[in-house]
This record gives structure tokens, sequence and C-alpha cells, in this order.
């Protein structure tokens, strides 16, 4: 939930199916270029300190961080997403098949293609899995969905790790404020609370 989009506070909470707070961590500004905020989360997970969030400087680069400082970073596929490729295949097949495949392409394939995040243990580890995003219109809102596909063999505590950091990665961009007009950032009212 935020009550503020432009200033960027946040309270966040994973609750299970029965209704019981998993975890939960908390902020009362966003950082950005040009203003300060906090950086460093802490989180409780079942009511006891675990860890905390943590972004830039800047407001970027979220993660999560144990007590022994090691955690895991969401990090983008950047150019090399599904929806890169098929946005390729759509432009190369614009003036062969007179724009109805790069339409059929836009509106029947690309909105059911995920953008793709590996989990990153940190500092400079291997991915521990991969977590899927399938986003309305580039924004994140109630009707997104994720998936979180974590590697064999990974143990618990770096399972939730990646869980807590691809979690906090999603509910910062979901109070992201406008880019312009009313329209961009993320897919929260000004005043908003998502329940997914």
């Amino acid at each position: 939930a935020t009550g503020d989009r432009f200033r960027g506070d946040m309270a966040a909470a994973i609750v299970l199916p029965d209704n019981t707070v998993l975890a939960q961590w908390s902020r009362s500004s966003r950082p950005t270029m040009i203003s300060s905020g906090e950086t460093d989360l802490p989180v409780s997970v079942f009511g006891a300190p675990y860890g905390k969030m943590q972004t830039s400087k800047w407001g970027m680069g979220h993660s999560y961080v144990d007590a022994s400082g090691k955690g895991v970073r969401p990090r983008s596929h950047g150019c090399f997403q599904c929806k890169t490729y098929w946005c390729i295949a759509s432009f190369c097949l614009f003036f062969p098949t007179c724009s109805i495949a790069s339409i059929a392409i836009i509106c029947c394939v690309m909105p059911g293609v995920p953008g793709l995040y590996d989990l990153k243990t940190t500092p400079n580890g291997p991915s521990v899995g991969l977590l899927k995003l399938w986003q309305q219109g580039g924004d994140i809102s109630e009707s997104s969905k994720i998936k979180l596909e974590i590697a064999p063999g990974t143990d618990a505590q770096t399972r939730t790790a990646a869980a807590l950091a691809a979690l906090f990665m999603i509910a910062d961009i979901f109070i992201d404020p406008p880019k312009g007009g009313n329209h961009g950032g993320g897919g929260a009212p000004h005043a908003a609370e998502m329940d997914r």
C-alpha cells in the first residue's frame, strides 16, 4: 500500500491464504536521483527480524540481504527478453504480410509473454532461479501475474531470500509515480493497495 506514489512511502506484507502475515516491510520515502530516502528496509518474517531489503541511493537495484551480507537480487534479461524477439518478428513481418501478422503478434502473442529476471545471489554469485512477470500495457497492476522458478537443490533460506527480493521489486514498481500525464510508472492509483 502507498499513501503518496510521488513520495514513495510503502507498507508491504506477504499474507498466506489463512491470513497469517509471512513477511512485512515499510518505508516513509523512496530514494531518487534528486531526493534522499530510505535505502535499507528491515524485514520481519513471522514477526521476527529477518534481514533487510536494500536499494541503491537512487532507488534502483532491489535486493534482499541477510545479516551475513549475502542476499538475492532480481536482474533483468535486458534486451534479451522474449518480448524483444517478438517485437523484432512483428517488425520483419509488417510489409510482407501487409501488417496483418504484426497486428496479430502485438495483440495476441505479446500480452502472454512474460518479462524475465534472473534471481542472482549477491555479491556476484550464481543465479538461483527465474522470475517471470506478466504485465498489462507495460504497467504492474492488480491483474499482473508472477511466477518464481527456483533452481532444484536450492536451500530454504535462499528460496525465501529470492521470493522476498522479487516481491520487493514488484511492490516498488507498482507504486512508482506516473511518468507523464496520468499514465506510466506502476499500476497503482495515487493512493493504493495491491491485493494479489
